[in-house]
């Protein structure tokens, strides 16, 4: 992992990032009750990188709308086992604190020993495109929002702006494969069309369907092509 990639993830991690997204606007972030990890032991998620990403022929890149939502009592031991790994990560800024953390991310994202997968791995690796975890790479349309969080969108797009533009950069994706048109809208006013990036989205219907089919067809040649 080249030096650039490590401290871009190690800052994102780090408690002067979270501190100052939350001072900066001016705002008081008050955890609600129901949040299992509160907003003092919670820190931004930098991302999740494949082993042979880098290797891939075609980069693919996943874009959430946000990280695990921490509002889920099953899910808190892998919450703060990933947390402890991001500071631990951004203190230590190595490649070899790097994989430990993707490592766990990698358990945490297919489910391996933490449960139930999450619903884009579950969607687009196991379920429906067949892509190899260990080939692609993950983010967040932002780092740090969950459930129960108060910020403003601008603190959103300020967030944006210092981390996950920084890494779209780093990772250099030939596909950014949006799980939710929200974050696809979001992203395109941000980037206000940019052309650097081949994008698509897809979109879970609730219901008796998970996807609207002529969409999911569409998605599946982008991907092929």
């Amino acid at each position: 992992m080249n030096r650039d990639v490590i401290d871009v993830w190690g800052d994102v991690g780090s408690s002067a990032y979270w501190r100052d997204l939350r001072v900066e606007k001016g705002r008081s972030v008050v955890p609600f009750e129901h949040v299992y990890v509160p907003l003092r032991k919670r820190w931004p998620q930098p991302g999740f990188i494949g082993e042979g990403y880098f290797d891939s022929n075609v980069r693919i890149l996943v874009v959430g709308q946000n990280p695990r939502a921490s509002n889920n009592a099953a899910s808190i031991r892998g919450d703060k086992e990933m947390f402890e790994l991001i500071k631990h990560h951004s203190a230590e800024r190595s490649a070899g604190s790097l994989e430990r953390l993707f490592r766990m991310m990698r358990g945490l994202l297919s489910g391996d020993g933490y449960g139930a997968p999450w619903p884009w791995v579950e969607d687009v690796v196991n379920n429906n495109f067949h892509l190899n975890l260990d080939k692609i790479a993950y983010l967040n349309l932002i780092p740090l929002a969950t459930h129960g969080d108060n910020f403003t969108l601008a603190t959103y797009k300020h967030t944006y702006d210092r981390s996950t533009r920084l890494q779209l950069h780093l990772l250099e994706p030939d596909k950014i494969l949006f799980h939710g048109k929200a974050p696809y809208d979001r992203f395109q006013k941000w980037e206000q069309g940019n052309l650097d990036w081949d994008t698509s989205y897809l979109e879970r219907i609730y219901g008796n369907v998970k996807y609207d089919p002529g969409r999911f067809a569409e998605v599946r040649k982008w991907l092929r092509n």
